[in-house]
């Protein structure tokens, strides 16, 4: 219809739909977040880098998860001579969490709020998602992604797809 009007993710998109279409009304409006680079003498990021893990501290997925980052990626951040910033942030931490997070130096907050949430996410420059498996990843990937924040993440939970995604 020449009413209608076409959103195309992508100008490959909106290529590949023109040659069945060619006439048809359309924009080009790409989907992602603006990743700003990160060097460690930006302004206003007090010479830090700053990560985020965001999520339930009682549960035996997201320790795991914290344990991983630990043993098999923490020391290579440390060692990296960048000034690094770590906060955990999720409900109920346990123990072995809690004692962890001491051990390693980051810092720890417990039952926030939403929007306390929210702000630990606009904090950010990444989101932390070191799991060394894909369950219970996701919804940590969405909502990092729903608030502009880029992430790291180990192969487990990192996908092919994403790579071929602008901005992604």
């Amino acid at each position: 219809s020449e009413k209608a009007l076409f959103i195309h993710v992508s100008s490959k998109d909106k290529d590949a739909y023109t040659k069945n279409h060619a006439n048809h009304n359309s924009i080009v409006r790409e989907v992602g977040c603006k990743v700003p680079l990160f060097t460690p003498s930006d302004p206003g990021c007090n010479n830090s880098l700053r990560l985020l893990f965001c999520g339930s501290l009682g549960n035996e997925m997201n320790k795991q998860a914290l344990l991983h980052f630990y043993t098999k990626f923490w020391p290579i951040f440390k060692n990296s001579g960048l000034s690094i910033s770590i906060r955990i942030v999720g409900s109920n931490p346990s123990v072995f969490v809690m004692e962890l997070c001491e051990k390693a130096g980051w810092e720890i907050f417990k039952n926030q709020t939403n929007s306390e949430i929210d702000e630990h996410f606009q904090w950010a420059h990444f989101s932390l998602l070191p799991f060394n498996f894909s369950t219970g990843s996701k919804l940590k990937l969405i909502k990092s992604l729903s608030l502009s924040t880029p992430f790291l993440a180990t192969s487990a939970v990192y996908s092919e797809k994403f790579s071929k995604l602008p901005r992604c």
